[in-house]
C-alpha cells in the first residue's frame, strides 16, 4: 500500500519483527513519495534470527488499529536469549543524500527481554553504515500502542534500506500502522554510529549480536 502525502500516516496491515525481504523492492517509490511498508497480508515480509525457530510470526485479526489487523512476533519457548527479527527491505537509490524516517506502532506484553523497532543502512560492501534500534529506549514488560520513530541519513552510496521489528528474549508484541517517509533535516537522526560490519557468511549474526548485546553464538562443534 503507499501513499503520495508525506504528512499522513496511511493505515496499513500490522507486521511484525524479522529481517531480510523485499516485499516494496520490485515498485520502488519515486523520491517525493511515502511508502506505507504493511501490505495487505505479511507477504514480503521474513522471521530471522540466531534461531528463528524459537519465535513465531502471525496475523492478530483480534489486535488492531484503525480497524486493521496486526502482525505479531512471539515467543514460543518459557525461556530464551535468542533473538527474532521481522524485516522488510527496499532499495535505497531514492533516498541518497536524504534523511529518512521509519515509525511504526508496536504493543506489547510480557517483554522479559527487550523489544524494538529497527532500521538499517547498507551498502555493497557494509551493513550499518546508518543503523537504530531503539537502544536507548528498548520496550520491556506490557505496554499499550506507541508509536517509536527512527530516523537515519541515506549515503550516496547506500544500497537496502531494511527494517523492521525485533525481540530478545521472550514475550509477544503486535506491529501495525508502519511508514517510510522523506523528512528535512531539521528532524534530528537517532543514528547509533556503530561501526559498519563488512559482508562476509557470518556477517549478519556478528553485527545483530553486537548490535543486541547477546552472547556470541559457540563455534561449531565437529558434531554439527
Amino acid at each position: 500500500m503507499f501513499s503520495e502525502n508525506l504528512h499522513r500516516r496511511s493505515m496499513a496491515i500490522a507486521l511484525v519483527i524479522v529481517v531480510w525481504c523485499c516485499a516494496c523492492a520490485s515498485s520502488q517509490p519515486p523520491i517525493n513519495s511515502t511508502v506505507a511498508l504493511n501490505r495487505q497480508a505479511p507477504e514480503g515480509w521474513t522471521l530471522t534470527g540466531r534461531d528463528a525457530a524459537v519465535y513465531r510470526v502471525d496475523i492478530d485479526e483480534n489486535m488492531q488499529r484503525r480497524e486493521v489487523g496486526s502482525a505479531t512476533l512471539l515467543s514460543i519457548r518459557a525461556k530464551t536469549n535468542q533473538f527474532g527479527l521481522l524485516s522488510q527491505q527496499v532499495a535505497a537509490a531514492p533516498y541518497r543524500g536524504a534523511r529518512i524516517r521509519f515509525s511504526g506502532y508496536i504493543r506489547a506484553t510480557d517483554i522479559l527481554g527487550q523489544a524494538f523497532l529497527w532500521m538499517r543502512v547498507d551498502t555493497d560492501s557494509f551493513f550499518a553504515v546508518a543503523f537504530d534500534n531503539m537502544h536507548t529506549h528498548p520496550i520491556r514488560g506490557t505496554t499499550r500502542w506507541k508509536v517509536y520513530e527512527l530516523v537515519l541519513d541515506v549515503p550516496m552510496d547506500g544500497k537496502i534500506i531494511a527494517m523492521g521489528a525485533g525481540m530478545v528474549g521472550t514475550g509477544q508484541i503486535w506491529l501495525n500502522d508502519c511508514l517510510l517517509e522523506l523528512v528535512d533535516d531539521e528532524v534530528p537522526s537517532t543514528d547509533r554510529s556503530l561501526s559498519p560490519s563488512a559482508l562476509d557468511n557470518a556477517a549478519q549474526q556478528r553485527f545483530w549480536e553486537q548490535a543486541l548485546g547477546v552472547p556470541a553464538a559457540p563455534p561449531p562443534t565437529a558434531q554439527d
